[in-house]
């Protein structure tokens, strides 16, 4: 629809945004316009346009949120939008170079535009008024063009829009509103209109979380029917985090595109590559001496082959460089899932945490389907909904099954994110019962060598939030490790945290480095007895202590600048413990 207060940029503002010499950075704004309009700092993904139009008809991009999904949606929008001349923002991109083909398509196109990342309620009401004002915002000024098409278009595609128009749609008629909205728009402009659906699966999401998924999948699978079969569509583009399986949404687009993060199409589209990192930190007045940092907290994702960073985080320590490295990608929401993959229902990959934790690769089989029902239930989907979603890297995919399934190696990208993984574990805490004050209390008696305090606390929260099945063989000594691990790691800005490290004569299970010369440092050995050959809680206790004393864990940490190292052992067997000095 045509926005009649859009006027182009004059050329004075398109040169300044062209040439601008101390970038504004863009943080939270995700409209093209604005961005390209009033000059802030651009990493030119224009060519995502050249892939879209050489791509199927229909195309589903999946990436973790926040890598600039939106922002290409809207991109599209204001390259295909035939609303108003939007031509001017696009000088010095890229797209104006890819061929007169590519250039013909601008401004020549109806574009539906909705976004559902907003769709985040704890009830489905909520949730369903949220989708229709959506769906309703994209048609906008639809109503005015209506009565001029609706002789020609048919009975059903009428009373539909009818409906619609008025604000009295039933629930049949979402099944066929895309197409006839498609079809009325194609009899106005003459043109195909272009459909663009962000973060498509946001609702799902909430929706699995707040246990009302059944009706959203309903109604979002009879919403997107419409993209089946429909010959008024240009183009289709959806995005979002994960796939949803195709037996529940997607059933019937047999031209569907699926570009993952496994796939290689538009691989470096979305995140910044390296030279966009270093150029634009250079821009930033920033010398790059800080670059080995900023790998090590925001890059290590790999889209097909491309290795990227997260852009939002790579933007904000750029806007605020002197607040050092920072987690800017975690939040509640998010938490709340990782929490629930993590420790609730029999699909739950608890077990698996602690070698993550401690920077391992694992070997998980993932496919680009996702069950949400599954999540619950099967480990597989989790590690599925994970990998797509940021929380982990892969390496080394290999073909499993000739159509979906692969075998790869995972780990966590990046400090951030492994910090993420550290809060999920804290909030986990707090909802056991355990306030935040008082957790930060417990982790601080363990760091100061208050073990008395410590076991206390430690104790009380066992028995608030430790199952039996947490706590069981064989998974005793994983759940304790990720327990204090998780705990540990909100003490970065004091120690250095380590795990599964050579020092001495052997390898310790936990260490904390101190960040000043001369502060205490301390390392964790975690023992549970042998209780087929007889051994008691005492007797591992004692074997950690002897292991911690005879091997010279400390060796390390003196060498780090260390002072005093204190030494401490911990025997568990299910929620029982016990912990002493050595």
């Amino acid at each position: 629809m045509r926005d009649e207060g859009y006027k182009s940029p004059p050329k004075s503002e398109i040169k300044r945004y062209l040439c601008s010499v101390k970038p504004h950075l863009s943080i939270g704004q995700s409209d093209f316009n604005v961005i390209r309009t009033r000059g802030d700092y651009y990493v030119d993904k224009s060519l995502f346009i050249q892939e879209i139009m050489d791509g199927p008809d229909i195309v589903l991009v999946t990436r973790p949120r926040r890598f600039g999904k939106t922002l290409n949606m809207s991109m599209l929008r204001y390259f295909y939008g035939n609303d108003a001349d939007y031509s001017g923002i696009f000088q010095g991109l890229a797209i104006m170079e890819a061929g007169q083909n590519y250039l013909d398509k601008m401004g020549k196109h109806p574009v539906l535009f909705m976004s559902f990342k907003d769709i985040k309620d704890t009830k489905w009401k909520d949730a369903l008024a949220g989708l229709i004002y959506k769906i309703r915002d994209a048609a906008g000024s639809f109503s005015k063009i209506y009565p001029s098409v609706r002789s020609e278009l048919s009975d059903t595609e009428q009373e539909t829009l009818d409906r619609f128009v008025k604000g009295k749609v039933i629930p049949n008629d979402y099944e066929h509103l895309l197409k006839a909205l498609c079809h009325a728009l194609y009899l106005h402009h003459g043109t195909k209109p272009l459909i663009l659906i962000d973060e498509y699966d946001t609702p799902l999401i909430s929706a699995w979380l707040e246990q009302y998924y059944q009706p959203c999948v309903n109604f979002l699978r009879d919403f997107l029917s419409g993209l089946k079969d429909n010959p008024w569509i240009e183009k289709a583009v959806l995005t979002g985090v994960v796939r949803v399986s195709k037996e529940s949404l997607f059933s019937g687009l047999n031209n569907l595109g699926v570009w993952s993060v496994l796939h290689d199409r538009a691989a470096d589209k979305f995140g910044f590559t390296e030279p966009e990192v270093v150029h634009l930190l250079q821009a930033c007045g920033l010398n790059g001496r800080e670059m080995d940092n900023v790998r090590s907290w925001y890059n290590g994702y790999t889209f097909g082959g491309v290795e990227v960073y997260n852009p939002w985080s790579i933007l904000c320590y750029a806007y605020t460089p002197q607040d050092g490295f920072r987690t800017y990608w975690a939040n509640t929401s998010d938490n709340r899932l990782l929490r629930k993959l993590f420790f609730e229902g029999e699909g739950s990959v608890r077990e698996d945490v602690d070698a993550l934790l401690r920077g391992e690769w694992i070997i998980k089989i993932v496919n680009e389907h996702l069950v949400f029902h599954d999540l619950g239930k099967k480990k597989d989907a989790v590690w599925n909904l994970l990998l797509a979603a940021g929380y982990l890297k892969r390496r080394g995919i290999e073909p499993n099954d000739a159509t979906i399934s692969y075998e790869c190696e995972v780990a966590i990208p990046n400090k951030e994110v492994l910090y993420v993984y550290a809060e999920s574990i804290r909030d986990w805490v707090n909802e056991a019962g355990l306030p935040s004050d008082r957790f930060t209390d417990m982790v601080n008696y363990l760091a100061n060598g208050e073990l008395d305090k410590f076991r206390i606390m430690l104790r009380q929260f066992l028995e608030r939030v430790a199952s039996v099945y947490d706590t069981a063989r064989p998974n005793t000594e994983n759940f304790y490790h990720a327990l204090f691990l998780g705990m540990l790691a909100h003490f970065n800005h004091r120690f250095i945290l380590k795990s599964n490290r050579e020092s001495g004569l052997g390898r310790y299970d936990i260490a904390l480095l101190p960040r000043k010369a001369g502060e205490r440092g301390i390392v964790l050995e975690i023992k549970m007895p042998q209780v087929e050959d007889g051994e008691t809680l005492e007797d591992a206790l004692d074997d950690a202590i002897k292991q911690v004393r005879n091997r010279h864990y400390e060796a390390e940490l003196k060498e780090h600048g260390a002072g005093e190292v204190l030494l401490v052992g911990i025997a568990v067997r299910g929620k029982q413990f016990l912990i002493k000095k050595a």
